[in-house]
C-alpha cells in the first residue's frame, strides 16, 4: 500500500518530466513510503521491557502509543525533515511541488499504516490522549490475498530492471501455489483471486505510471468496502439472532474476521452476560452471512488442535449461518474477583477483547478467544500469579474493553 502511494504521489511531481532527476527521486520516495509505513512498529523494540511479562508488554504496548494520531503525525514529519535533509540535498531547483508530495509521502506512511491496523479485529485506540478507547475494524484478515494481488502489479511495471521483475514473478507463484495448498481458502477464493489478479494486471499494462498506481489504489478501496459491508452486515445480522433466540442474553460484543479472499466465510466471537448470577459466555465458530451461496459448514476447516480455553458444546439451534466450535463460561463475578490480588489480570483486561482465566497444571492462565486456536500457550496468553497492587512496570492507560462486565 505505500508503495502504490509512493507512485501515486510521484507521479504528480513536476520532477516526473525530467529525465536527469526522475529516477533518482522516485526511489526516494518509494524510501520515504516504506519507512514511514513500518515505522510505527518500532514499539516492538521496547514493549517487552515495559512490565514484568515480556508477553504482557507486547499485548499492551504494541499497537501502542506509536499507533496514535498524536505521534504518528509527529513521526511522519521526523521521517519527513531527515528524508528531505539526507536524501534530497543532492537535488538543484527541485519544485515546492516536488518537495510538498515527499513530505506527503513521508507524513502518509505512519498514518496509512494505522488505519489499515485499525481493519482487522486486533484493534487500535488511535485518539490517546483524548481517548483511550479501541477501535476494531473487523474487517480483513491480517493478510489479505485481495489487496496484494490489487497492489503487485504497481511494484511490477515500477521498474524494468528483469531480475526485479523475476523476482516479483517468482513471488506470485509462490503466492499463488501457496494459496491452493494451504486450507485456509475454498477453490472459489482461489478463483477469485486469480480473475482479479489477472483483470487489475491487464488494466495495470495499459495504463500510465499515474493511473496505474491510482487504479491499484481504487481497487484496493474497492475490496476494503466489500468487506466492510459484508462485515456490517454479518454484526447486523449475528444481533438480531441471538436476541430471537436468547431474549434474556446481552450481547455485549461481536469479533469478527474474515477467511482470506472470502466474504461469505467469517471466524466469529460472541461475549455475553445472562442470568442473575451474571453469567458470563464467549461463542466461538464460524458465520456464513449469505448461507444460500455458502453455509458455515462448507467454510474453510483448520485442523483442529483444540484450545487453552475449555469449551463446551454450543446448542444446534442456530442454523446454516453458524458453526459453532464451542463455548467458554464462567460467572463473571469470580473473574472480576481476581482484580483485588492479580496486577497481571488488571493489566491483561486493558488489552482483552474476549478474555477467559484457565487453570492448567495447577497454575492460573489468562487468555483471548480471538488467538486461542491450540493447547499450547500463545502469544496472548499469560500466567496469572498472584500480585497485589500496587502493580509494576508501565501499564498504559487503554480502557479495559469488557470494562462494562469487569
Amino acid at each position: 500500500m505505500g508503495c502504490a502511494v509512493a507512485e501515486a504521489l510521484f507521479s504528480r511531481t513536476p520532477a516526473v518530466r525530467r529525465p536527469t532527476v526522475a529516477p533518482s527521486l522516485r526511489k526516494y520516495f518509494w524510501i520515504i513510503s516504506i519507512v514511514g509505513n513500518n515505522f510505527p512498529d518500532l514499539d516492538v523494540l521496547y514493549a517487552s521491557f515495559t512490565l514484568n511479562s515480556a508477553r504482557l508488554g507486547n499485548l499492551l504496548h504494541h499497537r501502542g502509543h506509536t499507533h496514535t494520531v498524536l505521534v504518528v503525525v509527529f513521526l511522519g514529519l521526523l521521517i519527513a525533515a531527515a528524508g528531505d535533509r539526507l536524501l534530497l540535498r543532492g537535488f538543484k531547483k527541485l519544485a515546492p511541488a516536488d518537495r510538498g508530495y515527499f513530505w506527503l509521502a513521508a507524513l502518509l506512511g505512519p498514518v496509512l499504516h494505522v488505519v489499515m491496523d485499525s481493519l482487522n479485529n486486533y484493534g487500535v485506540h488511535p485518539f490517546w490522549p483524548v481517548s483511550n478507547r479501541w477501535f476494531y475494524g473487523d474487517t480483513l484478515f491480517i493478510i489479505e490475498p485481495l489487496l496484494w494481488v490489487t497492489l503487485f502489479p504497481v511494484v511490477y511495471f515500477a521498474t524494468q530492471r528483469r531480475r526485479v521483475r523475476w523476482v516479483i514473478e517468482t513471488l506470485c507463484v509462490g503466492f499463488f501455489t501457496a494459496l491452493w495448498i494451504f486450507p485456509l481458502t475454498k477453490w472459489y477464493s482461489n478463483v477469485a483471486i486469480l480473475v482479479l489478479g489477472a483483470a487489475v494486471w491487464l488494466v495495470s499494462s495499459k495504463l500510465k505510471p499515474k493511473r496505474r498506481a491510482d487504479a491499484a489504489l481504487w481497487f484496493s478501496l474497492g475490496v476494503i468496502a466489500v468487506f466492510s459491508s459484508v462485515s456490517f452486515y454479518s454484526r447486523g445480522q449475528i444481533g438480531r439472532q441471538t436476541a430471537e433466540l436468547f431474549p434474556s442474553v446481552t450481547l455485549h460484543d461481536v469479533v469478527l474476521s474474515p477467511y482470506p479472499a472470502n466474504p461469505l466465510c467469517w471466524s466469529l466471537v460472541t461475549v455475553e452476560t445472562f442470568g442473575e448470577e451474571t453469567k458470563y459466555r464467549l461463542r466461538r465458530g464460524k458465520f456464513a452471512p449469505f448461507p444460500a451461496l455458502v453455509s458455515a459448514d462448507q467454510c474453510p476447516q483448520l485442523a483442529s488442535r483444540g484450545s487453552t480455553a475449555y469449551l463446551t458444546s454450543v446448542p444446534t439451534l442456530w442454523g446454516p449461518q453458524y458453526d459453532w466450535e464451542g463455548q467458554y463460561q464462567a460467572t463473571a463475578f469470580d473473574l472480576k474477583e481476581f482484580l483485588d490480588y492479580s496486577c497481571r489480570w488488571q493489566a491483561f483486561l486493558r488489552f482483552s477483547r474476549a478474555p477467559f482465566l484457565q487453570e492448567e497444571a495447577g497454575s492460573l492462565w489468562a487468555g483471548d478467544l480471538r488467538f486461542d486456536y491450540g493447547p499450547e500457550i500463545g502469544f496472548s496468553e499469560i500466567e496469572i500469579p498472584e500480585e497485589r497492587p500496587p502493580c509494576r512496570g508501565w501499564v498504559p492507560p487503554w480502557d479495559a474493553p469488557r470494562k462494562e462486565i469487569f
